[in-house]
């Protein structure tokens, strides 16, 4: 599933305040999934297509909400980030910042105040995401560049036709074996000792070209 930062998760086994919950996020316009355990939210949330964020009750059966905390961020980072706002009531806060929830909000809830903690994680979101994206890139960078010659390594260029000899020992066209093994293209260009070298040969080919033309009128 492509990714949404309006997906969101709402785990709660108190059933009025879940609906209610749900009520003002489908609202917002958020895209809303509700269950009723620590072990549904658990395995939700660790699907590949997991919910982008989460509102998850501290109190609930199967596994509490700091033990589901605990759980999705015990996992290598090679998942998608889900942003978690711990619903704490009198529960210890510090706990579940510590077992690895993002954000928390006391019951009953203050809608502005959740509205507005919920536009933070999806920032967060968006920058986790993009910061993966970077991170990738990077990867594949370094994966080309590996692949790159060693520095200071001899490339064996015949003298005569230019042609390049490969790890196979069979010869191709410069061309080629750049793109192959770094990416780049050749370009011709004539440089300035070249050219000064063609243009002698051409005055020695040719002596008339040095000597001006003398255009005269005879007198009368």
């Amino acid at each position: 599933m492509a990714f949404d930062i309006n997906r969101i998760l709402i785990a709660d086994d108190d059933e009025r305040p879940r609906q209610l919950l749900a009520h003002y996020l489908k609202s917002w316009g958020f895209t809303v999934t509700e269950c009723r355990d620590g072990l549904q939210a658990a395995a939700l949330l660790e699907a590949d297509n997991a919910p982008s964020l989460a509102v998850i009750d501290w109190m609930m059966p199967g596994l509490e909400g700091v033990e589901v905390c605990r759980r999705i961020r015990g996992r290598d980072g090679h998942h998608p980030y889900t942003y978690i706002i711990l619903v704490t009531g009198n529960s210890d806060a510090a706990a579940g910042l510590d077992a690895g929830a993002d954000d928390f909000i006391n019951k009953p809830y203050n809608v502005d105040e959740l509205k507005a903690r919920l536009a933070v994680g999806q920032r967060v979101v968006k920058l986790e995401r993009r910061l993966a994206e970077h991170i990738a890139l990077l990867r594949d960078a370094l994966d080309q560049v590996a692949q790159l010659p060693e520095t200071g390594s001899a490339v064996c260029v015949c003298p005569d036709c230019r042609r390049v000899r490969d790890d196979q020992a069979s010869w191709q066209e410069i061309e080629p074996f750049l793109k192959e093994h770094t990416g780049m293209h050749s370009v011709s260009e004539t440089c300035p000792d070249c050219q000064e070298k063609h243009r002698q040969v051409a005055r020695e080919a040719n002596p008339l070209r040095q000597t001006p033309l003398s255009v005269g009128v005879e007198g009368s």
